[in-house]
């Protein structure tokens, strides 16, 4: 029976979330997932929608790198001596630097965390908000990306295909406290519409999941994350992960 690349699951409440991940466990584990406080935001990168909104095109993100790797001169831990552009990206991706990459983590209910901790929606309108927890089945996506970069050129590949890095590195502990990795791609597009485009009449699971949870269980979802050890004292282990932790503590009752 074939089954469509995109998939969208609308849950109820948050126990609806954890079920589904705990019974489809053998297959959650091919995905990487990402969450998102709002159902209305698509997968592309905060970089992109800048350079869009102000330039209507990418050719602005070559003086992004630029700019921030001159920024950053005497300025970096004496451990972070690479300056590959790529790997200078991913380390001010976590200081607020706008880039071309989404941060997914290897754990849905880490991705439910990032779904949830941020307060986005202080008043409640009548349509009720909900927060996004994508799945992206990796090797499927990397095997595509492989077959596109066949018969494309070196400067259509960035806007063809979507790449998924998994840093291998020591000086960012929050990637490893987080099981984080990144995707990059494809320019000027969102990943669900470059999934549907290019998966048809698929046999397997779909390329991509999104499960959609009330915004209003943020709380109870946050508490039972807590429990089981997910917070921003384990996922940013520094002195600002744990000022944050203990704000959350001071905000959220018997968190």
């Amino acid at each position: 029976m074939s089954v469509d690349a995109y998939e969208e699951h609308q849950f109820c409440d948050y126990n609806h979330f954890f079920n589904f991940i705990i019974k489809k466990a053998h297959e959650a584990q091919r995905y990487i997932w990402r969450g998102q406080g709002s159902d209305t935001w698509i997968l592309q990168s905060s970089l992109e929608r800048e350079i869009i909104k102000y330039y209507g095109g990418f050719t602005h993100i070559n003086a992004h790198e630029k700019n921030y790797k001159y920024a950053i001169r005497g300025r970096r831990n004496r451990m972070v001596t690479n300056t590959d552009d790529t790997d200078v990206f991913k380390l001010g991706r976590h200081y607020g630097l706008l880039t071309p990459y989404l941060d997914w983590t290897d754990s849905p209910f880490v991705a439910a965390y990032f779904a949830y901790y941020d307060e986005i929606f202080t008043n409640m309108s009548d349509e009720e908000p909900r927060v996004a927890i994508f799945g992206l089945y990796e090797q499927e996506v990397k095997n595509k990306s492989e077959e596109i970069m066949q018969s494309a050129s070196k400067d259509q590949e960035r806007r063809l295909t979507v790449s998924i890095d998994r840093p291998i590195c020591d000086d960012n502990e929050r990637l490893i406290s987080q099981s984080a990795l990144f995707t990059r791609g494809p320019l000027l597009s969102d990943i669900k519409t470059w999934v549907e485009n290019n998966f048809t009449d698929r046999q397997d699971i779909p390329v991509l999941i999104k499960c959609t949870i009330p915004y209003k269980d943020r709380e109870p979802c946050l508490r039972a994350l807590n429990l089981m050890n997910i917070n921003h004292a384990t996922l940013f282990p520094d002195l600002g992960g744990a000022a944050t932790y203990c704000n959350m503590k001071l905000r959220i009752q018997d968190y």
